[in-house]
């Protein structure tokens, strides 16, 4: 008698289409970038480890439950290249590992757009308080 088994692993973010037999198809490349932007921004970080970016459903349904399909739409790493066949193909996007105590491989949105930076309190308008002499005490 022989027994045989079959384990499937469901990529992340595939849900039900992927149950059901159907083909993953990831989004663009381009649509990927967005969508990781748009992720970054909310966030409000130009810096995010592949962990944690990858934990956003989002993400992972663009990619298609794929990490490498995410690494190439951001440029590339090491033996994953960019969408030219090199890794590093796209100057706004940087993929890395830290220095440092984490070491968690690291995706950079170059284009990041900075905050404006907040008004010192008091700086711009400073109301003018008649200061009573008189108090009564109080």
């Amino acid at each position: 008698m022989v027994l045989a088994a079959r384990h499937i692993h469901e990529p992340r973010g595939a849900g039900a289409d992927f149950r059901n037999g159907k083909q993953m198809r990831p989004a663009s490349d381009e649509q990927i970038r967005e969508i990781v932007k748009d992720t970054m921004q909310r966030w409000r970080t130009p810096e995010v480890i592949v962990s944690a970016l990858w934990a956003d459903p989002t993400v992972a349904k663009a990619c298609a439950g794929s990490k490498r399909t995410l690494c190439r739409a951001v440029g590339g790493f090491g033996d994953c290249p960019g969408a030219s066949g090199r890794a590093g193909d796209l100057p706004e996007w940087k993929v890395f590992w830290p220095e440092g105590p984490s070491g968690m491989l690291t995706i950079r949105w170059k284009g990041f757009p900075e905050e404006p930076a907040e008004e010192q309190w008091g700086s711009t308008h400073t109301p003018e308080v008649e200061m009573k002499t008189d108090t009564d005490g109080w």
